[in-house]
């Protein structure tokens, strides 16, 4: 597959399962963002990943906050012209059982997976619709 000139958004594209999404998009030839909380470790990434020529983009972004996101956009857009894919991969999860979880590991846990993964679609809708 060639995903030559495509730009492609990860969001938790710092660690884990988003850093290999955006090694694999970087592989493929699309230009990456990387889209964290912690943007010292998603410019080890970075770093890494220019260094063999790839065009990647990290952008500080709390999924929780409809403006950080409108804001991870719109530099996306400013940077690279556009948007084609997005891989919302951002996440938490909590050890507590369901009798002993509080109610703040639930805001938490539902508002990293569920709220951020919204708030991401919608934003990168509205630009794509309007593209």
């Amino acid at each position: 597959m060639d995903l030559t000139g495509r730009v492609a958004i990860v969001t938790g594209g710092n660690s884990g399962i988003g850093a290999g999404v955006v090694r694999q998009f970087a592989a493929l030839g699309a230009k990456a963002v990387i889209a964290a909380r912690d943007v010292e470790r998603g410019e080890a990434l970075a770093q890494e990943l220019r260094a063999d020529g790839a065009e990647v983009l990290v952008v500080k972004t709390d999924v929780v906050s409809a403006e950080q996101v409108n804001a991870m956009v719109a530099r996306t857009v400013d940077v690279f012209g556009g948007i084609d894919i997005l891989v919302n991969s951002a996440g938490t999860g909590t050890l507590s059982t369901v009798v002993d979880m509080i109610e703040e590991e639930w805001d938490l846990v539902m508002n990293i997976n569920l709220k951020g993964t919204f708030l991401c679609s919608q934003a990168v809708a509205r630009w794509m619709i309007e593209a």
